[in-house]
Order: structure tokens, then sequence, then C-alpha cells
């Protein structure tokens, strides 16, 4: 409730909010600045847009497709996982945190953010689907 206010959001099988919502062009923002790439996985998210400009998901209101409406509540502090490949498990290092902190740094949450943190603003009753592919208006 601290986060989501009046809206009552569901949250299943995961660790603080149902959905983690990251763009491809803020992984691509940060690859430019780190000394070798990294994957998306290392952020974990469950949902990946494309065609916003880098970290323009901070600003997005309400994620939307007809009635399936996504409401960006909290920006998602980062942690050491992503510093661990996916794959393999090891730790790699100290990147991305090392360069996410030179200017992703947030004082309100005391914490790294990267990517946003979503609720399902849709009424709760219906069936609401998520796929691979589809299309989400970004309202501001």
């Amino acid at each position: 409730p601290a986060w989501t206010g009046e809206l009552a959001a569901r949250v299943q099988f995961a660790d603080g909010f149902p959905l983690l919502l990251v763009g491809e062009e803020s992984l691509a923002d940060l690859n430019a600045r780190l000394p070798s790439p990294i994957p998306m996985n290392r952020f974990r998210p469950n949902v990946v847009v494309k065609g916003l400009p880098a970290y323009a998901e901070d600003a997005v209101r309400e994620f939307v497709d007809g009635p399936l409406r996504l409401r960006p509540v909290k920006g998602c502090t980062r942690c050491k996982v992503t510093t661990t490949d996916q794959a393999t498990g090891v730790v790699t290092g100290e990147e991305p945190l090392r360069t996410l902190r030179t200017y992703r740094w947030d004082a309100a949450l005391h914490g790294i953010v990267f990517g946003q943190n979503l609720v399902v603003a849709s009424p709760l009753a219906g069936a609401h689907v998520l796929r691979v592919g589809q299309e989400l208006a970004a309202e501001r």
C-alpha cells in the first residue's frame, strides 16, 4: 500500500511486485557505458519494452493495451544479483552496479534504480493476457 496507494494490487510468486519492466534502450545505454556489455537477464525483468528513449519507462503513468493497464509504482532498486552471470551463477565483479551508481542513484529510495516495478491497474475481474510481442501504449 505504501507504493500502490488506493490500488489493491495482487502479488503472487514475486518478492514484492507482480511485474518488473525494463526498456531495451535503457540496457543499450547502460551497455554503452560498461567495459563489457551484459545481457538483459541480469536484471530479471518479466516485461521488456522497446521503442522508448532510454529510461523513459521511469516517467510512464501506465502501459496500456485495451482493457489491460500496467502501472509503474516504484523504481526497482538493484542488488548484487545483477553482478552474477545468470547461466553459470558466477559473480563477475562489481559491474553493472559500479557504473549504475554514477548516474542512477535514487536518494529517496536509497538505492540504484534500473527498471520499474509494475502492478496490474485493470479491474481484477476478467482475464488479462500479456504476450510476447504485444504492443503496449505508454501513457504519460
